[in-house]
């Protein structure tokens, strides 16, 4: 039987992410093969059919006047879409794209999900609301509880951290077309909406993109032939390298776009603060309305404990100088922005697919028409009217109408599982409705003005456990989906992982408080910077030290955000943001503590090792000479020692694991400086030579184990080539430049190569384009950092792990670092005064090995990523080991 899981669904303008919750933790859902979110986009192909997300937007770059995308700021504009010839409503796309999530995620799964939430902008009106209420019906996925963007940010951030009671923070959602801003206050263990929320319906990523896109066409003076059928297609493209430009600049000083359109060709430069100029009144409308907020709330900025981002596009790093500027210094960012708003909305099923201990029994209130929360006169279930759609839950009164609901824990509670706001007056049916809810639109597909929520379909309905407390009953309604419905008694079927989940919690609880670090000048991008774009582990700085004000503990759980502080400091372009609040006389205190979990574990992993095979290289025989024989071993950590791989020779050295490990490849020896690289079965069977005439390096396979990446010299200089495997065709030569390089990797989407290059006699991690291999590519790491080398991505494609050398080529020591792929900061792993390299990621992402010691005694040694953590050593360096593959 399919385990019971909530999802959360944020529905963007650029893109789509989701999250689900089971088992009382929250993790991310990949949507697509490149990330974990896709493009909001559809594709109405010549034969009628339809794409959405990725496999849209691709078809779309040669097809684009078949594509549709940013259809969510058309939401209830009676003109329609045009795509293919054929006219779509916003709604009709917009159920397109939400059938293909849900379609995907039940895959998945295993099946569909037993409630949903969807988000959407919380300055949307009536009228946006209900269009999106009949995309919803479109999309025939069930009863949907509905919240505003913001309160799925606060959600997140709440399960993250503890905010101390009477602290107010603001929600500041800056996604690809939308921007949203809302004011909470810490009320006991809940949290209280303040005023009334703000927004900017054509502000977003997308916005910043179309400023690229301009400054593109102007460096070519706009000379494009409308007539020629090659320009859209090319435009399409130069669109797309826009958005990549723009994403480069945040960690980045400057970008080079090559801009190819039929007849023209140039290379345009654009610089950060081109850029920051380009989107500097945007940026200030978005300030003005966050002073909106404030003032609708009563709130001054002096008052806020943070400023809270999410969305894509705050990580642009002026987003944060600019904040921290005009509203006080704090500023919070979550390691992930653009997941932050669909891992709050899988919070909020949290009452109803997980468990929750009983202090944690909410209390329902409703928000009054000024925005402030106040005690409930009534609370009740409500039906739906008679005739209504067979999905009419999903239009139940909205987040964003004055009938809110906001449930606060008692205090104590520790539940891995019950979200700190509950969701609003258009809950699943497992929650229940306030009654007195002012100006809540009403239809055949909603609920009277007092708010309500809808028993399921497919029987009688279940009673949250909230709703149980309040001694409700329930209301039997029939319907069709009854594969939608929660158990009879969710408390009964959770009761073990509950106490489970509550001494994983308690084990994981630490102290921290809100430090304020400054930010550097532009154009410096250092360390203090804090750019943390989808690495799941940032930077861990040290916890601070005691004081006797007592300190809140905050439990390591699902959906944990990384909060990146910063101050004001010489910001550039803020002569073009007027001040309205009191420059504080304290000086602005350097960083002293952070926390940093992964976003989708509700406490931190086992401190026990995978035991998922390990294979290493044992080496016999003196090294590099020619009595050198090296062999290839397996061992289980934990479980059994090593023992010869089946069917290895002497002289096999380098293994790697294939993606799906059913393969492994080998660099082997064939004498003091020839060496082939071998494939063959996991169990041994059929080995066979792929390529011969390699340098020594390691193998890298491609994500379906159809080709690997190699070195190969040219000319005495390492190329990186691309061979086929059992094909007759000759290696693929990718690079060509003539700078040293090797170590390559394959990203998880088999569209990059991760390796280092030499540049400018410094070594660094880049990234480049298998299909368009400008080198040395897109940095990961900075020269500043020192030699990098062995690169190592994560399963997940977030993060890259990297050999740290001195400039100093006489000194033998190097540590394993870890920075995010997209770029940012950097986090040394390990500190050992010895040699440690060739570091390997576990399966399950969270363990890496490493060789650690002098070349004639090396160890394997195994960690977890989360800096240092449950370090064990599997070897005893009697034996020659090195170059461990665990993945």
């Amino acid at each position: 039987m399919t385990a019971q899981y909530g999802l959360g669904i944020d529905l963007g303008t650029t893109h789509t992410a989701a999250a689900v919750l089971t088992g009382g933790r929250v993790e991310s859902v990949r949507l697509g093969t490149r990330r974990m979110e896709i493009p909001s986009a559809v594709f109405a192909a010549e034969d009628g059919g339809i794409l959405v997300g990725e496999s849209a937007e691709r078809r779309g770059q040669d097809e684009p006047a078949r594509l549709a995308r940013e259809f969510k700021r058309r939401m209830g504009d009676p003109v329609p879409i045009i795509a293919g010839g054929v006219p779509f409503s916003a709604q009709a796309l917009t159920a397109k794209l939400l059938r293909h999530v849900l379609d995907t995620v039940a895959r998945q799964q295993g099946g569909p999900p037993s409630d949903v939430a969807l988000t959407y902008p919380a300055h949307w009106g009536q009228f946006k609301r209900e269009r999106l209420d009949e995309a919803i019906r479109l999309a025939d996925i069930g009863p949907v509880r509905m919240l505003t963007e913001p309160e799925a940010v606060a959600r997140r951030h709440a399960r993250a951290r503890r905010i101390e009671p009477g602290q107010t923070v603001v929600v500041y959602d800056l996604g690809g077309g939308t921007f949203d801003v809302a004011v909470l206050r810490r009320d006991g263990d809940g949290f209280e909406l303040l005023g009334t929320p703000e927004g900017v319906d054509q502000l977003g990523g997308a916005d910043f993109d179309e400023a690229v896109f301009a400054h593109m066409l102007a460096a070519i003076d706009g000379g494009v032939d409308q007539n020629d059928p090659e320009t859209a297609p090319a435009l399409a493209r130069l669109r797309r390298d826009c958005v990549e430009a723009k994403e480069s600049l945040s960690f980045d000083t400057e970008v080079t776009v090559p801009v190819a359109v039929p007849g023209r060709y140039a290379r345009v430069r654009l610089s950060r603060a081109e850029f920051e100029a380009m989107i500097a009144p945007s940026v200030q409308d978005t300030v003005e309305a966050t002073r909106r907020a404030l003032r609708s709330a009563g709130v001054s900025a002096g008052e806020l404990t943070a400023v809270l981002m999410a969305g894509g596009s705050s990580r642009i790093p002026m987003i944060a100088r600019v904040l921290g500027e005009q509203f006080g210094g704090r500023v919070g960012a979550d390691s992930h922005p653009e997941h932050s708003v669909a891992i709050g909305a899988a919070w909020s099923t949290g009452l109803s697919v997980a468990p929750v201990t009983t202090a944690a029994r909410a209390r329902v209130g409703a928000v009054s028409g000024a925005g402030t929360v106040k005690a409930a006169d009534e609370v009740r279930t409500v039906k739906a009217a008679s005739g209504a759609a067979p999905v009419s839950p999903a239009a139940t009164v909205p987040a964003g109408a004055n009938s809110r609901q906001v449930a606060e824990a008692d205090d104590g509670a520790t539940s891995a599982a019950a979200p700190e706001f509950t969701a609003t007056a258009a809950a699943a049916p497992e929650f229940t409705a306030t009654g007195a809810g002012q100006g809540a639109p009403a239809s055949a597909a909603t609920v009277p003005h007092g708010g309500g929520a809808v028993a399921p379909q497919g029987g009688a309905a279940q009673i949250a456990p909230a709703a149980a407390a309040w001694g409700l009953q329930p209301v039997v309604q029939k319907g069709e989906f009854t594969d939608l419905q929660t158990p009879a008694d969710p408390w009964a079927v959770a009761e073990a992982a509950e106490a489970a989940a509550a001494d994983a919690e308690a084990a994981a609880a630490t102290t921290t408080h809100i430090p304020t670090p400054r930010v550097p000048e532009e154009p410096a991008l250092d360390s203090s910077t804090h750019y943390l774009p989808g690495g799941t582990y940032p930077s861990v700085p040290p916890a601070p030290a005691p004081t006797n004000r007592r300190r809140r503990a905050i439990v390591v759980a699902a959906g944990t955000a990384v909060f990146v502080l910063a101050a004001a400091s010489g910001v550039a372009l803020s002569h073009l943001f007027d001040t309205e609040t009191k420059k504080k006389d304290d000086p602005v205190a350097a960083p002293s503590s952070g926390v940093s979990v992964s976003p989708s574990a509700p406490a931190a992993p086992s401190d026990t090792p995978p035991t998922d095979t390990i294979l290493i290289r044992t080496d016999a025989g003196k090294f590099n000479q020619d009595s050198w024989a090296p062999k290839i071993q397996q061992f289980n950590p934990g479980v059994k020692g090593p023992s010869d791989l089946p069917n290895t020779e002497p002289g096999d050295l380098l293994p790697r694991w294939s993606k799906d490990r059913t393969q492994i490849a080998l660099t082997k020896r064939l004498s003091a400086d020839e060496f082939a690289i071998y494939v063959m079965n996991a169990d041994g069977s059929n080995r066979r030579e792929v390529a011969g005439g390699v340098t020594s390096g390691r193998a890298a396979w491609n994500t379906d184990g159809t080709k690997l990446a190699f070195m190969k010299k040219v000319e005495g200089v390492n190329q990186v080539f691309i061979a086929t495997i059992d094909s007759e065709e000759e290696p693929e030569q990718l690079t060509k430049s003539k700078g040293g390089k090797d170590d390559p990797v394959w990203s998880p989407d088999g569209k990059k190569i991760i390796y280092f290059a030499t540049v400018n006699e410094i070594s660094s991690i880049y990234e480049l384009d298998i299909a368009t291999p400008a080198e040395p590519g897109r940095p990961i790491t900075k020269p500043g950092d020192g030699n990098a080398v062995d690169p190592a991505i994560s399963p997940d494609g977030t993060q890259v792990l990297y050999v740290r050398r001195p400039y100093d080529s006489d000194d033998p020591n190097s540590d394993i670092w870890m920075v995010p792929t997209a770029g940012g900061t950097a986090v040394q792993l390990t500190d050992n005064p010895g040699r440690e390299i060739d570091p390997s990621w576990a399966p399950d992402g969270h363990w890496f090995a490493f060789a650690r010691g002098a070349w004639d005694v090396p160890k394997i040694v195994v960690m977890r990523k989360d800096k240092g953590v449950a370090e064990k050593v599997l070897t005893t360096g009697a034996a020659r080991e090195g170059h461990p593959c665990w993945t």
